[in-house]
């Protein structure tokens, strides 16, 4: 049977430390801090009196309950603490304590609570606890002594919780229930959900583990019904994990294994839900979910379902590497992981995980020692050892009977009689005091007076300081007009190397645009020259042509027609020699080329000659609307440039042009069929790279292919629109 593990994750209790009154104002530093005044500002002091001098004429405000502490004291103070020593944050919170001008009990009692927290906590060992004992039961003397249990009844409560729960660690489990049951009757009265939680948790806790499993059910769920009024958001998810996981062990308990179930993982998904509640210690939430995944994994265990609680153990075993990285955690899933392959028929795996968990068995608690014990014993028993098995046997039972013998006691005590005599005998009467509002308001004169007098003193010291203050101030408006003329000097000179900067710039400038422009007449040479190339070399391939046929047909009729064609092209070729000498002076080209009325006319002219059949097909709507003048002024000559090698090369009576778009693009291609391109022709001429260069400025690409059947140049080139 698998031993449960109670939830009631302590907090890792603190060293204690005798503080001597030589050490009381002692400074520390903390990393980026500075250094540590025992004693207040003379502001601070005033606003303390300030506040004093309120609460004096305030008939209803009792100067006892006043309480100085705020809780950015404590978080310095645990600052102190973390990073320097318990020792620094005891010197701290008395330097404060220190400067109080009048210390009240509500002072007192937060003071020996801080203490308390410092120096006692839960601890077993005897000096410990006797010291935390000693700060409890001074806050409840200083409350009763004062007749303040009713004023200061929260405090009171926690008091007598704190008590209980010191009793209740250090085994007097009589006193810690007559303890708590008082502090359950306190805060029942004054409406403290979180402390009457916390109490009622811990009398489920006593009836738990005098195993009446039904009251600590009736307890824990009444103390989950109060904890969820509790406005403490990390102390609300400290209590509520706790007590509804053990809630869940003490349904497992009775046997009520769903129920147990449903508890269980109610744990495990608030504790999800709620993961960054606890801030000051980012380790415990992981601590708790590992708590209640492994109670869930035992619950399995007792149903014999192994296989789930193996898968839950390698949870376990997930939570601790990634977030708690604790030895005794990671041995302590390694000997329920050995119990599981015992069950299960592995011995020889469970032997190894029992082995190397030996080595850190001081680490383990009582049940894990329980466990690993008896595995051992099965083990050793089994491989037929019976002396070493003999001897693990007498440990077991050494070890049960050693935890019988704790929970003894605490089975002799019934937690409800016990609160039921409280609440019984509890006679006492909460009476008023006599009135003394006439040594109130002597008090408030006294301080009233001081609080003037100081007043008066400090416009004194203010009226001569600002007199120094004032010559100070003529002083120092010398030396500011000084440093004005140094600084109009110093600006001055910036502006002179600023000036010589710009004109550095500005002839740096002049030669890389003197450069630019040479580059640009270069070009623009070049783009004549190619023009030129494109339509001279054409029309003079015509008149040659012409001059041919001239020559074949002078016998013919028409002969004179001839000759006037002849004389309209060279006037044609005389009007483009123009043009281009007019594009060379001015820079720009002023015709505006039509590529669909080019080939329309050539094919016209071709065609009265009988020269040259030529086939179109053109998108003349695409032509018009999807090219930009640049596009449209270089297809054009692309064309012009093409038909032009067809005439002087190919010897080809018919041809063909196309122009469609699609898909963003325009695609071109011109073909015959003659007699071919020779290959340094197609490669080299100055044709081909005139077109080469054209489909380059427009992003696109061209294709010569010359066969015996005739020649093709296709290409593409992207459109604006």
């Amino acid at each position: 049977m698998a031993s449960r593990q109670q939830v009631g994750i302590q907090k890792e209790l603190l060293p204690v430390f005798t503080i001597s009154q030589s050490n009381l104002h002692k400074s520390y530093l903390l990393p980026g801090d500075t250094k540590i005044n025992p004693y207040l500002s003379v502001s601070a002091t005033v606003s303390m009196l300030l506040l004093v001098a309120v609460c004096a004429c305030n008939k209803d405000v009792d100067k006892r309950l006043v309480e100085h502490f705020n809780e950015n004291i404590f978080v310095k103070a645990n600052q102190y603490r973390e990073k320097v020593s318990a020792v620094a944050a005891t010197q701290y919170v008395d330097s404060v304590y220190q400067t109080f001008p009048a210390i009240s009990v509500a002072d007192k009692c937060r003071y020996y609570k801080y203490l308390r927290s410092l120096d006692g906590g839960n601890s077993t060992d005897n000096a410990f606890a006797g010291k935390g004992m000693l700060y409890i039961d001074s806050i409840i003397h200083l409350i009763e002594e004062n007749d303040l249990s009713e004023k200061m009844s929260k405090e009171y409560g926690i008091a007598f919780k704190m008590k209980g729960e010191l009793f209740f660690y250090n085994g007097k489990h009589k006193d810690a229930i007559q303890a708590i049951s008082f502090c359950k009757y306190i805060t029942r009265q004054n409406g403290d959900s979180c402390t009457m939680g916390e109490n009622t948790a811990l009398l489920a806790l006593i009836s738990y583990k005098q195993r009446k499993y039904p009251d600590a059910i009736t307890y824990y769920k009444e103390a989950i019904s109060c904890i969820h009024h509790c406005t403490d958001g990390s102390y609300k998810f400290y209590l509520m994990q706790g007590n509804l996981d053990n809630l869940g062990l003490s349904y497992a308990e009775m046997g009520q294994s769903d129920s147990a179930k449903k508890y269980f993982e109610k744990t495990i998904d608030y504790i999800k839900a709620n993961i960054n509640q606890y801030p000051g210690e980012p380790k415990f939430p992981y601590e708790a979910l590992y708590t209640a995944y492994r109670n869930l994994g035992d619950l399995y265990t007792e149903k014999g379902d192994y296989k789930m609680t193996e898968e839950i153990l390698r949870q376990c075993a997930t939570i601790n590497t990634t977030h708690l990285e604790d030895e005794a955690v990671h041995e302590t899933i390694n000997v329920r992981l050995a119990e599981v392959y015992q069950l299960t028929g592995r011995p020889q795996q469970a032997e190894s995980l029992l082995l190397a968990a030996s080595k850190s068995l001081s680490k383990l608690n009582t049940n894990s020692n329980l466990i690993w014990t008896k595995l051992m014993w099965e083990i050793t028993a089994m491989k037929g050892n019976p002396a070493l098995a003999m001897k693990y046997m007498e440990q077991y039972y050494v070890l049960k009977d050693s935890m019988t013998l704790k929970e003894a006691p605490i089975l002799a005590t019934n937690p409800q009689t016990e609160y039921e005599k409280i609440e019984e005998g509890y006679r006492l009467k909460f009476l008023e005091k006599n009135s003394r509002l006439q040594s109130m308001y002597f008090e408030a004169t006294l301080i009233i007076t001081a609080l003037l007098t100081l007043l008066a003193a400090v416009i004194f010291f203010n009226f001569r300081r600002s007199k120094r203050m004032y010559k100070r101030e003529l002083l120092l408006n010398i030396a500011l007009e000084k440093s004005k003329l140094e600084l109009k000097e110093l600006m001055a000179e910036k502006e002179r190397l600023k000036e010589q900067e710009i004109k550095r710039e500005l002839q740096l400038q002049e030669t890389k645009l003197q450069a630019v422009h040479q580059e640009a007449i270069i070009m623009q040479r070049r783009r004549i020259s190619n023009d030129m190339h494109d339509d001279l070399s054409s029309s003079l391939t015509a008149l040659r042509y012409f001059v041919e046929d001239v020559q074949k047909r002078q016998s013919e009729p028409g002969f004179k027609e001839i000759f006037g064609e002849i004389s309209a092209e060279v006037d044609a070729i005389y009007k483009n020699a123009r043009q281009y000498m007019h594009n060379l002076n001015s820079g720009m080209a002023d015709d505006k080329p039509d590529v669909v009325a080019f080939l329309y006319g050539i094919r016209t002219k071709f065609a009265e000659k009988k020269l040259l059949h030529i086939e179109l097909f053109l998108d003349e709507t695409g032509i018009q609307d999807k090219l930009s003048p640049h596009q449209h002024n270089q297809l054009y000559h692309i064309v012009k440039e093409g038909l032009s090698n067809i005439v002087k090369h190919a010897h080809a009576s018919k041809a063909g042009v196309s122009i469609q778009f699609a898909d963003g693009n325009c695609a071109f291609a011109i073909w015959d069929e003659g007699i071919g391109f020779k290959e340094e022709i197609l490669n080299e001429g100055l044709g081909q790279n005139s077109i080469r260069s054209r489909v380059e400025t427009l992003a696109g690409t061209v294709v010569f292919a010359s066969a015996a059947s005739g020649t093709t140049i296709t290409g593409n080139f992207p459109t604006l629109s």
